[in-house]
């Protein structure tokens, strides 16, 4: 549990230990010295070591704007990971005070094929201050255990020296040629080559090329996945525009004072993504309701949060969710968007409430809260802003754009077309423009939200996703919601009877071969003619992320198999067991995580992507998979000793035992890797 709303880098003083000597701030590091082993989250917010695994070598690299005007420093840096990574060199690069929008440029131009961190993005341990480094451009090379080989690399001393430390000849390893600066593309996955620079290279361009508006949006795959959040989010921002009506602009002092007035299902309160966990800040817990999402604006820190709005405007987040890759936040103004840990870094600065856009969306908000009251009493929304008067809206004066005194166009969507277009409950009914710099459109869209886009709003949304429709080919996925009322918001899940191919000597043996066996908890998974690939979504051919899957039969003791080939990923793969539902605790074995290094058994009290609550049941023992080869995997379980055994070509590679009986669903997950199974086969004793 974090201790304080100002510790928002808790995550990372947690992570971090220090086994050896450290460089005091005061002075630079140097070559026979040591770095602490740090864990920060990189631009996109994923969690990363600045160690490399075991047996391999890191390059830090120090960056600030200046290496953004200059193409050498660049080109040497591509050039050497280009030349020693398949060798065991890994990359970093830590940017010293550079705007997130002008990383992910460079990135792109560049197609830099390593991790980007961001060191302003953290408030009490800095990568810069905390290791002493005081000039720019600066370089690390570290080993495994933290020890610093040597430092500022250049030129034919950087070549030689990490061929020393490598072992390996320059005469065998031809100089690659020089990169060239490239327009801004996401990097083929052909392209990327295994450990860090193949798994987050994809994550960090996957923004590369996005427009703005949808990097804060969020790109297709971010906003499907975080949709029953983003419902939730719309209700609340309509409970609070209501509450600060009646109560002279004011927030609540906390989300629980919204109910049942203004918001009549608590469960709202509570992100359908993971409703078992809490937003973790001790000093932070709403007294009256559990609630899941994180409230900005509680006494403890209302006023700094109220100072923020006269330096943000009302981009400042009231609500945010953490139970999703990039933070979701509800802004004072009332949009939803994605950020990172520090949104500050993500936002302009030099903002007000006063701002003409920030007018606009504070005029939205209370005609959305009008139109939602109006679509629940007549099942439609009106067929003009007029009919809104007198029971919805008190003043026509609301209709008159506050910026040109012309009346707001309004175009009616009924019901049906929103099911049958493209676009879904995205679809704008009023537009603003342009309020914005350089032209920019404030859209009220039929669910409510309030989001901006350039003139094209279609560009942002796929008809696919945000109709929540499935291709022939990919398992229609379900999201779960598990809350204290048990009210279910989601999509049924599929579970057809198996296909059970024989029953003999008291057993039977079930092949995995149709969609109907297969309940998608999470993520993208594709099922075709028995074969069954994870994170290979073609739509994001480079993002690989945390996702889970089990099949319908349910098992107290019998063994499930399969052929598995993990082609790349940065925390493993494995196997869940004794699963029943998203509210019940269930087994996992992880194989190949921490970086390909490490195998372990976890419990987890509920299904909970962020794994906040699960308790480590063995020690940690190393596995490591070669990326791109089968393997045979069987795991058996019996219910009645409590035992499970895991082989791996017919190899034993781990024995588990627990003090309860666990009994229920096989299942997969994949830590953040692109893999792809078949053969896969259950038996059940009776």
């Amino acid at each position: 549990m974090k201790s304080s709303v100002f510790s928002l880098v808790h995550v990372m003083i947690l992570l971090f230990t220090l086994p050896y000597s450290t460089a005091r701030a005061d002075e630079s590091p140097a070559a026979g010295g040591a770095v602490s082993q740090l864990t920060v989250e990189s631009m996109e917010g994923l969690s990363i070591s600045l160690l490399p695994p075991a047996g391999k070598f890191m390059l830090i690299h120090f960056w600030t704007n200046q290496e953004l005007e200059s193409d050498i420093p660049v080109k040497d840096a591509i050039s050497i990971y280009q030349r020693f990574h398949e060798k065991g060199l890994e990359s970093v690069c830590v940017w010293n005070g550079v705007l997130t929008d002008l990383l992910l440029s460079f990135s792109g131009s560049w197609q830099i094929p390593w991790p980007q961190i961001d060191n302003q993005n953290f408030v009490w341990v800095r990568p810069v201050e905390l290791w002493g480094v005081d000039e720019f451009p600066y370089n690390l090379l570290l080993n495994d255990k933290g020890r610093i080989l040597a430092t500022n690399l250049k030129g034919n001393e950087a070549n030689e020296t990490i061929a020393k430390f490598l072992s390996v000849s320059l005469d065998d390893i031809p100089m690659p040629e020089p990169a060239k600066k490239k327009p801004k593309q996401a990097i083929p996955a052909q392209t990327l080559v295994g450990g860090y620079g193949m798994v987050f290279s994809g994550t960090i361009n996957r923004f590369v090329g996005v427009n703005p508006f949808e990097r804060r949006l969020g790109v297709l795959q971010e906003r499907f996945e975080a949709e029953g959040c983003k419902m939730n989010l719309r209700q609340i921002s309509m409970a609070l525009t209501e509450y600060r009506t009646d109560h002279q602009g004011e927030l609540p002092q906390w989300l629980s004072d919204l109910y049942p007035t203004y918001l009549q299902d608590q469960s709202l309160l509570l992100c359908p993504t993971n409703a078992s966990a809490d937003h973790g800040y001790s000093d932070m817990v709403d007294p009256k309701l559990r609630t899941g999402y994180l409230y900005e604006f509680a006494p403890q820190s209302r006023a700094w949060k109220t100072q923020q709005l006269s330096e943000y405007g009302d981009q400042v987040p009231v609500v945010r969710c953490y139970s999703h890759g990039r933070h979701l936040n509800l802004s004072y103004g009332g949009e939803i968007y994605f950020t990172g840990q520090m949104w500050e870094n993500e936002c302009p600065v030099g903002r007000t409430l006063d701002d003409p856009d920030a007018i606009v969306r504070k005029q939205l908000r209370e005609i959305a809260v009008a139109l939602a009251k109006y679509k629940k009493d007549h099942n439609e929304l009106p067929s003009q802003l007029i009919d809104l008067c007198t029971d919805y809206v008190k003043d026509e004066s609301l209709f008159i754009c506050p910026n040109t005194k012309e009346p707001l166009v309004y175009r009616f969507v009924s019901k049906k077309e929103v099911k049958q277009n493209e676009y879904g409950n995205y679809t704008p009914v009023i537009r603003v423009q342009p309020v914005l710099a350089g032209g920019d459109v404030i859209n009220l869209a039929y669910s409510g939200e309030i989001y901006s886009s350039e003139e094209n709003w279609e560009q942002l949304f796929n008809p696919q996703i945000f109709n929540l429709q499935t291709s022939e080919d990919t398992i229609p996925i379900a999201t779960f919601k598990s809350s204290p009322l048990e009210q279910e918001k989601s999509q049924p899940v599929i579970a057809a009877a198996t296909s059970i191919v024989s029953t003999s000597s008291g057993k039977t043996i079930i092949q995995i071969k149709e969609k109907e066996q297969v309940l998608a908890l999470e993520g993208h998974w594709n099922m075709q003619n028995g074969k069954l690939t994870a994170n290979d979504d073609p739509n994001f051919p480079n993002s690989v992320t945390h996702k889970k899957i089990c099949f319908t039969p349910d098992v107290k003791t019998g063994e499930i198999s399969f052929r598995i080939k993990v082609e790349w990923g940065w925390d493993g793969t494995g196997l869940v067991f004794g699963f029943h539902s998203p509210q019940d605790s269930y087994f996992k074995l992880s194989l190949g995580a921490m970086s390909n290094n490490a195998m372990f058994v976890d419990k987890f009290e509920c299904l909970d992507p962020m794994g906040t609550n699960r308790a480590r049941l063995t020690e940690l023992e190393p596995f490591e998979w070669k990326y791109g080869e089968w393997y045979h995997v069987r795991m058996a379980i019996n219910s009645s000793n409590r035992k499970m055994e895991c082989y791996i070509n017919d190899e034993k590679i781990i024995s588990f035992e627990t003090d309860e009986k666990f009994s229920g669903k096989f299942g997969i997950f994949s830590g953040a890797s692109k893999m792809k199974l078949e053969d896969i086969q259950i038996v059940i004793e009776e």
